[in-house]
């Protein structure tokens, strides 16, 4: 993702995204915040914000590069850690298909801290690019997915609107990591997810999401999303149920592109076939 600060007091100041690895994000939100920056706009790399992991081979030359990327609850732990979100506000810059998973994990992270601090989070969603999703077909996936998504955010208290210009902050050009190093230390790690979850209980949790989904009206989504991930599910099994329940059109193999997050309307290309949403 790429992550962002700023103050009240220095609200002139532009805020600075991270991109990379979860850690590597970490470490600058940590920075960020020893400086006494009280808020965080944080962002997501493109195959994270349409609901994709990192090692799906149409994720290749974009893991990382527009943001941080987020393939499960243990990157999530990663992304937060030492991070006083009691005391912080964060904004998650996000795609919609990638929004509910992404909120679901902010605050299973945020339960598995002593006391269970409430999320002071906002969600913000990037506008969607109508060239590569149009017609009815897309327009139906778009309410499910935000119905959902505002079943997940409204029992915790998390605002839902669109992404504004005050949401935009430059990029954050230093990266320790080249894209392949990134791309190849997140499949590591969903390997070693992969290896040690436990099956019977992630297939439990992804066939009452499953179920759950195929009724729109059925009220046990948002908590089955949940129980999915926290059994293990990766970001893009979970998307891959959504998409699969509720008819996500199918988009022809394109070039990936990032949105610029200056606001000037640029994409800036990076390597690789973009992942259907």
């Amino acid at each position: 993702m790429r992550l962002g600060l700023r103050t009240s007091a220095t609200a002139a100041t532009p805020a600075f995204l991270a991109r990379g690895s979860a850690c590597e994000c970490n470490a600058h939100y940590r920075q960020q915040v020893e400086r006494g920056a009280r808020h965080l706009l944080v962002g997501v790399d493109r195959p994270t914000g349409l609901g994709h992991d990192s090692d799906d081979p149409a994720a290749r030359g974009a893991v990382g590069q527009a943001g941080a990327a987020i393939d499960s609850v243990d990157d999530m732990r990663v992304l937060l850690r030492g991070l006083a979100l009691d005391r912080v506000t964060a904004t998650l810059l996000v795609d919609l298909p990638g929004a509910a998973p992404l909120a679901s994990l902010w605050c299973l992270v945020m339960e598995e801290r002593a006391g269970g601090a409430r999320c002071r989070l906002r969600i913000a969603l990037r506008p969607p690019d109508p060239t590569r999703m149009p017609g009815p077909p897309a327009e139906r996936y778009a309410e499910r997915l935000t119905a959902l998504l505002h079943a997940v955010c409204t029992p915790a208290g998390v605002p839902v609107r669109p992404a504004g210009p005050h949401d935009l902050a430059e990029p954050w050009p230093p990266r320790s990591c080249s894209p392949r190093t990134i791309e190849a230390a997140q499949a590591e790690r969903l390997a070693k997810l992969r290896a040690w979850r436990c099956e019977d209980r992630l297939d439990a949790a992804l066939t009452v999401l499953r179920a759950s989904a195929a009724h729109p009206a059925d009220a046990r989504a948002p908590g089955a999303l949940r129980a999915a991930l926290a059994a293990g599910a990766t970001l893009g099994e979970v998307s891959g149920v959504l998409r699969a329940a509720w008819g996500a059109p199918r988009r022809t193999p394109a070039f990936l592109t990032v949105r610029s997050q200056v606001g000037h309307g640029r994409r800036s290309p990076v390597a690789g076939n973009h992942p259907s949403a």
